[in-house]
């Protein structure tokens, strides 16, 4: 290993000629004449990074904020449903891990609706209406 003492010295780095002489009265003519401002914003003060920032920011907050309070409020969960296209719907549901068992779990159907829709689901498996019918005076008598 080598001692710093036996590492040669010399200076790599060169000046101009006469620059340091001249730098103090460069210096002293540049902070007595400030050089004028290149941009037309000169008059405005200078406004800190995080102001500059948080302007626009607030802006663009406050803008999303009034487009959301000047929505119709006054829709119920059933109308906005309603307005929506049955075919949308469906495919949702198409798409989704939802069964007929989660939804009957969810909604509330009165008596009327319930053996409506236990009609409709016995139309479905091919069940002629005569059959039910004898079918349920048969469940009555047992």
């Amino acid at each position: 290993m080598k001692r710093l003492d036996d590492i040669p010295k010399k200076n790599v780095f060169e000046a101009p000629e006469g620059y340091f002489e001249s730098l103090p009265l460069k210096l002293q003519q540049r902070l007595q004449d400030p050089e004028p401002a290149s941009r037309g914003w000169a008059w405005l003060p200078r406004i800190p990074v995080a102001i500059r920032i948080a302007v626009p920011v607030g802006a663009i907050a406050m803008l999303v904020w009034v487009g959301i309070a000047l929505q119709s409020p006054d829709q119920t969960p059933e109308e906005v449903l309603a307005s929506l296209p049955t075919e949308s719907l469906v495919a949702y549901l198409d798409d989704s891990d939802l069964n007929t068992d989660d939804l009957l779990e969810v909604i509330q159907l009165d008596d009327a609706e319930t053996s409506a829709l236990e009609m409709n689901a016995m139309g479905d498996a091919g069940l002629d209406e005569q059959l039910l019918e004898q079918m349920e005076k048969e469940s009555r008598i047992n």
